[in-house]
């Protein structure tokens, strides 16, 4: 790369920006399917909505059987086979006569979203930037709820028109036509592909050659590392929070006397807060490395939860949900940059992969268990107590695993 060549690394960041929102936004159009779904195919809501449970299964063990390949530098043709299959699993949906065809087809979109989603995107922003690397990866994981704000409205607007059948169907080709050439012309897995360095210098960092040791080098041997699960039961406590509970803030601002209108704004706001988390802390972890900002999130989790569980304000509630939903985005960054510091980029999509089934038990259950708790109790108050006690247990596994040389560096402020 010459000295007045630009680094591209940047570009990227944007790039999979568009192509995760292309893919994971299009999880925002579920909830306007589910009524049509219902009606057409006769069967309960309860049912339609069991099709989440399969896009997390598929997401999960697609993503732990693709992090080998990502770690081999097999990126873009992963990618690019997983918008071409995501278009696929949804165009065989909206031809679906049966509920097993639905489930056919959302499984098979589900695997090729898992292609072209969070994971790889990781991977390659680990191996393109080492001291902006939270922030690298945080603003790529804002395009999902960036391009998913304007899914609802297409979808709405689509389903009036043409019905839900050639609505799901354009929105897939649409995403895809334009998450294809975006991965195609864009995206790198590596700066050494293209004669650049990390972060653009001009000597590669002596501490991005950071490996994990030969016994931790494949999944068996992440398998058998204390500090793998210490870190994937952690941060499966950590997410499953956020679906136990982001599904109760509206009801329970009703629940304490707000109006529609305020408990609507309320979700909004909560949004908002989401993506300025997982802006924040990417931003943050760079200043001040991931495991502190961690722990300050931890902390803010847990009292933002005892707050909304206590407080006798409903106003002092409302405003809980903003630290709360904050602390919901924070912890996508994080994920990826201790795992990558703890094992090093040369595995991290490995062990990025297999953290996934490792939680999936913990994110399949959260729903479920939160409405029981809300049933035994006669109050949404009793949902968010519970989310204290299961970060709380989060936090006592991220703080036994061990920090190695990398991950607690001392970041660079520029």
């Amino acid at each position: 790369m010459s000295d007045s060549a630009p680094f591209r690394g940047w570009r990227i960041v944007g790039a999979l920006a568009i192509s995760q929102g292309c893919g994971l936004g299009l999880l925002n159009a579920y909830g306007l399917v589910v009524e049509p779904l219902a009606t057409e195919f006769e069967a309960s809501v309860a049912v339609i909505g069991a099709g989440m449970s399969i896009f997390v299964l598929s997401m999960a063990v697609t993503s732990a059987l693709l992090g080998p390949l990502l770690d081999r530098g097999f990126v873009r043709p992963a990618m690019l086979g997983g918008v071409v299959t995501m278009v696929a699993g949804v165009t065989w949906l909206s031809h679906a006569t049966s509920l097993s065809q639905l489930g056919i087809g959302l499984a098979i979109a589900s695997v090729g979203i898992a292609a072209y989603g969070p994971l790889p995107a990781n991977v390659v922003l680990m191996n393109w930037f080492y001291r902006r690397r939270g922030t690298a990866i945080a603003i790529a994981a804002a395009g999902p709820p960036i391009i998913g704000f304007l899914v609802p409205g297409a979808t709405a607007w689509l389903i009036h028109i043409h019905g839900w059948r050639t609505a799901l169907a354009t929105l897939s080709w649409t995403l895809g036509a334009v998450a294809l050439p975006v991965i195609a012309f864009l995206v790198v897995a590596r700066p050494a592909d293209v004669g650049e360095t990390v972060d653009g210098a001009k000597a590669q960092p002596a501490e991005t050659a950071a490996d994990a040791t030969g016994a931790e080098a494949s999944i068996a041997g992440l398998l058998r590392s204390r500090d793998f699960w210490f870190i994937a039961l952690g941060f499966g406590l950590y997410f499953a929070v956020p679906v136990g509970t982001g599904l109760f803030i509206v009801p329970l601002l009703l629940e304490l006397g707000f109006s529609p209108w305020v408990a609507a704004l309320g979700a909004t706001t909560a949004a908002i807060a989401n993506l300025a988390g997982t802006l924040g802390s990417g931003a943050l972890a760079d200043r001040l490395a991931p495991r502190p900002v961690l722990f300050g999130l931890l902390g803010v989790f847990i009292v933002a939860l005892l707050v909304i569980a206590f407080a006798p304000s409903p106003f002092v509630v409302f405003a809980a949900t903003l630290p709360l939903t904050f602390c919901f985005g924070g912890g996508q960054p994080i994920l990826p940059l201790l795992v990558g510091g703890r094992f090093g980029t040369e595995i991290v999509g490995r062990a990025l992969g297999v953290t996934g089934p490792v939680g999936l038990l913990f994110l399949v259950a959260a729903a479920p268990l939160a409405g029981l708790l809300r049933d035994a109790t006669g109050t949404y108050r009793s949902v968010f107590l519970g989310g204290a006690v299961v970060i709380a247990a989060a936090t006592a596994l991220l703080a036994a695993a061990r920090v190695r040389a990398e991950e607690a560096r001392e970041a660079s402020p520029s």
